[in-house]
C-alpha cells in the first residue's frame, strides 16, 4: 500500500510545476472541513466503484482537476479515513519548500487586535511563505506567549521561566 505522503508529493510536485502549492493546499484544507460531516464522510468512505457517482459532488467544490484526481484515488483506494494524515503530509511539504509556516500560539489569555497584528508582522518578518496562525488560550501559562512555529519553539510564559529557575535551583 502506498503511503500518505507519497500521495502528497505526487500532487505538491505536480502543484509547484504548475505553481499552485498554497491554492491546492487552500482547498486541501476546504475539502478537510467538508470530510468532517459525518454523512458526507460515510459516503466518501465507502469505495463506490464508480468515479462518475461522485462527480457531481466533485463538480460543487470547485476544487482544480488535479485535487479532485487526488480526492477521487484516495476514495477509490478506501483511503478517506487517513485523509487527515495525507493533509498534513502535503502542508509538511509546503512549510520545508518555504511556502508556508504554520504558527500555533498559546496565550494566558485572549490577545488583542493590537498585539495578534504585532505577532503576525514579527512572525511574518522573521518565517517564510504565507503564515497560518492557529490561536489558543491556556490560562496555567500565567502570562506571556509560547509560539510552536515550524520547527520552533519559542515560549515566553511565566510558566517556563518558573520551570526554568527550578530546573536551576535543581542543578546546584
Amino acid at each position: 500500500m502506498i503511503n500518505m505522503s507519497t500521495y502528497a508529493r505526487a500532487l505538491f510536485e505536480v502543484a509547484q510545476e504548475q505553481n499552485s502549492a498554497l491554492k491546492f493546499y487552500d482547498s486541501l484544507k476546504h475539502f478537510s472541513v467538508i470530510n468532517k460531516d459525518p454523512e458526507i464522510a460515510s459516503v466518501l468512505n465507502r469505495r463506490l466503484g464508480d468515479d462518475k457517482i461522485l462527480k457531481p459532488f466533485w463538480d460543487t467544490t470547485g476544487f482544480s482537476k488535479e485535487v479532485v484526481t487526488l480526492l477521487n484515488m484516495l476514495q477509490n483506494a478506501g483511503l478517506m479515513r487517513e485523509y487527515d494524515r495525507f493533509l498534513s503530509a502535503y502542508q509538511d511539504l509546503c512549510v520545508s519548500n518555504n511556502l508556508l509556516s504554520v504558527a500555533t500560539v498559546t496565550s494566558a489569555k485572549p490577545l488583542s487586535e493590537s498585539e495578534r497584528e504585532s505577532l503576525i508582522s514579527m512572525l511574518s518578518n522573521k518565517y517564510p511563505g504565507e503564515l497560518e496562525l492557529e490561536l489558543s488560550e491556556d490560562q496555567s501559562l500565567i502570562k506571556g506567549l509560547r509560539i510552536e512555529i515550524n520547527h520552533d519553539v519559542i515560549d515566553t510564559s511565566l510558566k517556563n521561566k518558573l520551570k526554568q529557575i527550578l530546573n536551576q535551583g535543581g542543578q546546584h
